[in-house]
């Protein structure tokens, strides 16, 4: 295996972009970055079951996955806990409040 370092940001995506990376079934192409320059690429499981997202001490979204898309009720909480938004799912598509 050949590593490639390039100096810019710009070329290092457009390089692993040019490429394809396979994940098994149930696992989906993660990219973080690595360095100044450079990007990591890998198979993760795709998200399945609830999730959520705190920040600032409080919840501030719920739902949940299905196959990694978006599926069911979605909440946005305002910080008192009360509910701010909710949206409605179907395999990644909104489809109402």
């Amino acid at each position: 295996m050949t590593w490639l370092f390039n100096e810019s940001h710009e070329e290092t995506w457009e390089a692993m972009q040019s490429t394809e990376l396979e994940c098994p079934l149930g696992s989906e192409v993660t990219t973080r970055g690595w360095s100044k320059a450079g990007y990591s690429r890998y198979c993760e499981p795709k998200k399945n079951g609830p999730w959520e997202a705190w920040s600032s001490g409080y919840l501030q979204v719920k739902g949940e996955y299905l196959n990694g898309l978006k599926h069911g009720t979605w909440q946005w909480f305002n910080r008192d806990g009360t509910v701010q938004t909710e949206l409605v799912y179907r395999g990644g598509e909104e489809v109402g409040e």
